[in-house]
């Protein structure tokens, strides 16, 4: 073994590493959010506030999940998530909890059916995604792979599962559509207290343009992640 390979795994074996490893992972077993997330989330949630959330792209329900930890201390969610293979592992990991709803569709602005296109990182990745937008970033991250899929605006969802008005929490993740996700909200119907989105350049003038016209205020931005608050 040469003395470039003996570094190399002396590196990534050591105890140093290793702690920080374990650190990580025994983080993501109480706490998988994408990280100060679902600190944030419990800063703003009070002890009086009603423990409903929706959340848009909720991919298996655990992996960098900001809803899993809440719904595990008994709040109601309702989970959506067009791609097949994760919404499998999302189903059968909710199966039989009343608290629970979970929806193959995904959302957009219009109901109908799309091509929804697979990610680079497979059937099972996070990547994948409505938006057919040609730069740089889906050349890199969409793949010409793509399945049909159910459309449905979010209010149409909302009302069809008897959804409170008063929203706790909204989650969106959807790679680019999370301005077309609220685009197909009824702000007048329906009144999330917090929005958490997650930012793409080319619309996200629109897309907060949109959330202050509808009286919320961005509270904090972390990462590619934007926080909302009703005002």
């Amino acid at each position: 073994m040469n003395a470039t390979i003996k570094k190399t795994l002396k590196a990534v074996f050591s105890k140093p590493t290793l702690s920080r490893l374990a650190r990580v992972y025994n983080r993501l077993k109480t706490d998988p959010t994408e990280g100060e997330e679902g600190e944030i989330i419990r800063a703003l949630t009070r002890e009086d506030t009603s423990r409903y959330l929706v959340d848009v792209g909720a991919h298996d329900g655990r992996l960098y999940s900001n809803s899993y930890s809440l719904i595990k201390n008994g709040w109601q969610g309702l989970l959506i998530e067009p791609l097949p293979k994760p919404f499998g592992t999302l189903s059968r990991r909710y199966h039989g909890k009343k608290n629970v709803i979970c929806i193959n569709r995904a959302v957009s602005s219009q109901k109908g059916k799309s091509r929804f296109f697979i990610g680079s990182d497979g059937e099972s990745g996070m990547t994948s995604t409505l938006n057919q937008d040609q730069n740089d970033w889906y050349e890199a991250t969409r793949t010409n792979q793509a399945i049909d899929v159910e459309v449905e605006t979010l209010t149409d969802l909302l009302i069809a599962h008897q959804a409170p008005r008063e929203i706790s929490l909204l989650l969106i993740d959807t790679e680019g559509m999370d301005y077309e996700v609220l685009q197909g909200l009824d702000f007048g119907e329906f009144r999330p207290r917090i929005i958490l989105t997650e930012d793409y350049v080319p619309k996200i003038e629109a897309k907060n343009r949109l959330l202050h016209q509808k009286g919320y205020v961005l509270y904090r931005k972390l990462r590619t992640n934007s926080f909302w608050i009703l005002g």
